[in-house]
Order: C-alpha cells, then structure tokens, then sequence
C-alpha cells in the first residue's frame, strides 16, 4: 500500500503554532537551552501570542481590538482633512500676505495659523485666537473653518485612548490568570541570565572549569601541629599544587 510522504502524514498536516515554535528552538546554538525553553513555550504559548497580538515594539497595534482600528481609521482621516484644509488656508493667506508662512502650525493639538497681528481681519469671522508670540507680532489663530474638524480630533483622541485602556485591561486580565506561573517564569529567566553572565565573564577572563585530579591527606610538622589535604588541578594543560587546612 501507498506509505503517507512527509507532506501527507497526518502530524505535519495539523502542526500547530506550537509545534513549528518547538522546532524553531531546535535551529539555536544552544540546544541544552532550548530544551529547557520547550515547557516555557508549552505552558505560556497563548499567553505570549495574546501579547504579540496586540502590542509592537512598545506600542498597541490597531488589530488589538476592531473598535481601537475603527477609531484610529477615523482619526486618521479627520486629521487629513483638517491638515488639507488649514494648508489651503494657509497659503492663501500667505499670499495675501497676511501670514507669516506658507504652512499651518499645531498648538495644543489643534491646527491653525501663524497671522501678522495687523491682519487679524483677514480670517473669517468666527476664528479663534490660540496664543500669540513673545512680542505680540503674530497671532496663532484657529480659523473658523478648522473647528469642527480640530473639535472631532479632540474627541476621537478620547476614544483612541479609551479603547488603548481596554485592551491593556484586558491583557491584565489574562495576565493575573497565570500569575504565578509567570513569576516562576520570570525567576528561572533571571537564574538563566545570570548563568550567561557568569560564562560570558568567565570567557572573558579566560578562565576555565578546574578538573581535581588528586587529593591526599596530609600532617603538617612543626610546633603547632594540624593536618590537611594536598590536592593537585589541572587548568588548562597545566598542574596546580596546593593544600588546604
């Protein structure tokens, strides 16, 4: 009868995420390790996957949750348009040459225009002033047509970190489930790197394991009497004699 190839058996056609990170433990430099990583991984995959799932290089990643995307799309579409207008604005003031630049600035989170204080009444009316430079010469103004869009921005922040919150809270929650096994995880990570350290400043050092290749008890003479042990180790290709109390 026809035997199953490697792509038909039956194991490698359901291999799960476990299973092909167990396998990329056995591609390390040091397998010992890997061994001892494999039950991490059995017992904390799902856990770390979660994490992975929803956070990036320090920062919530919008797949985190289909509310935080939806938000974050929004956000992003209503600060393009708010930016596209406030540069149109903009420039069209520059070139009346009542702004002191072609393009918009953000002050307190909020787009508007740098203006020559002179020509304040060249924005429409409605416009709102932000603040002002130290001399008083130019006046950040937020145009009237810009508030809507500066207001939803304001709002739509709210929201993003709203659901940030939500996602960090639900990852607690998961977290405080395997609490104590990330604790005994975290200890024997901390035993571990402390190992590596202790290698790393060994090699370092050069120095090497010492291999105890005869001990021989021992009287010593004079006066005040004792006895100890004569011992000999080898370091490298080398004998080192000595005697202990």
């Amino acid at each position: 009868q026809h035997q199953p190839t490697q792509q038909q058996r039956p194991g490698d056609q359901t291999q799960g995420p476990m299973q092909q990170q167990q396998q990329q433990w056995q591609r390390y430099q040091t397998p010992r390790l890997a061994d001892l990583a494999a039950g991490i991984i059995d017992r904390q995959l799902g856990t770390l996957q979660a994490i992975r799932s929803c956070i990036s290089d320090g920062s919530i990643k919008s797949e985190a949750s289909p509310q935080l995307a939806a938000v974050r799309a929004a956000r992003q579409a209503n600060k393009q348009a708010a930016r596209t207008l406030v540069t149109r604005i903009a420039r069209q003031l520059h070139s009346q040459g009542a702004a002191e630049g072609r393009e918009p600035m953000l002050l307190r989170g909020r787009y508007c225009v740098g203006v020559k204080a002179a020509q304040r009444g060249a924005l429409s009316k409605g416009s709102v002033k932000l603040g002002a430079s130290g001399t008083g010469a130019t006046l950040y103004i937020e145009p009237a047509e810009l508030l809507e869009l500066n207001n939803k921005e304001a709002l739509l922040a709210e929201q993003e970190q709203q659901q940030e919150m939500a996602v960090l809270q639900a990852l607690s929650t998961l977290l405080a489930g395997h609490a104590d096994a990330i604790r005994a995880l975290l200890d024997a990570v901390t035993r571990l790197d402390l190992v590596a350290a202790r290698a790393k400043h060994a090699g370092w050092l050069g120095a090497v394991r010492p291999a105890f290749i005869g001990i021989t008890k021992s009287s010593s003479g004079g006066g005040g009497g004792g006895s100890g042990s004569d011992y000999s180790v080898q370091q490298g290709s080398r004998n080192i004699y000595g005697h202990s109390p």
